[in-house]
């Protein structure tokens, strides 16, 4: 309490709920919203949850709130601070050739993975689930059709590349509009990933990256090179 310039300085000051400011202006000012504990706050502004676990604030409390944080806090935007920069977003379609189109719609409608038009024996099964077996190249979960297409979508037919639209579009954008400029490249599947890498390095374009099956000491080592200009191109597994 003998300091006499206290400030705190945050970019998250309530993640989890309003409720958050009090500890920072008690802190800041050994009180707040007229109250020096932070049970004797709960009590005044906040209930008991709906469900029995945890507290929520009450009916009109967060625009209460609202207006004393804003009232007694400085509140600076990223263009105040000389960070504004426009995002530009743009968003690209590309068709699929017509083979690949065809194996997109069996998949989607019939649940088998495959070239169109076979007569396997996982087509067969569909006309009855019973005779159904889990295999490769059919299914009845829903959820393996959704990643089947996403994979399709990468240009990836199971483990193979079936597709390289995705990939021609990318290195025209590095060699074109994006030339020379740092690009962070977010993909789905770890085979996407390798993908990218072999087709940057073969066309001589400085790249790093990583996959979930990569530990975070590893990352962060390959993170800090590309922050520090090291490579144009970050290739990373969401």
């Amino acid at each position: 309490r003998s300091i006499p310039h206290r400030w705190i300085l945050t970019g998250t000051p309530c993640p989890e709920g309003e409720h958050e400011y009090f500890s920072q202006l008690c802190f800041l000012r050994g009180g707040a919203f007229g109250f020096r504990s932070f049970w004797d706050f709960r009590m005044h502004y906040m209930r008991p949850h709906p469900a029995g676990f945890g507290w929520v604030l009450k009916p009109g409390a967060p625009d209460h709130l609202r207006r004393v944080v804003g009232g007694t806090c400085c509140v600076l935007r990223r263009k105040d601070v000389g960070m504004e920069r426009k995002k530009m977003y743009e968003q690209r379609t590309l068709q699929f050739p017509k083979e690949i189109q065809k194996i997109y719609d069996e998949a989607e409608t019939r649940f088998i993975l495959g070239k169109p038009g076979e007569d396997s024996k996982e087509a067969k099964a569909l006309h009855d689930p019973e005779d159904l077996v889990a295999d490769s190249t059919s299914t009845k979960w829903v959820t393996s059709v959704y990643i089947w297409l996403r994979r399709l979508c990468g240009g990836f037919l199971g483990d193979d590349l079936a597709w390289p639209g995705k990939l021609n579009e990318l290195l025209d954008l590095l060699k074109g509009e994006l030339k020379g400029e740092q690009t962070v490249v977010w993909c789905f599947f770890n085979n996407e990933v390798h993908a990218i890498r072999k087709m940057l390095q073969k066309n001589r374009i400085s790249s790093t990256g990583w996959t979930g099956e990569d530990i975070p000491q590893e990352r962060r080592a390959r993170q800090k090179e590309f922050q520090a200009g090291k490579h144009q191109v970050l290739v990373i597994q969401q």
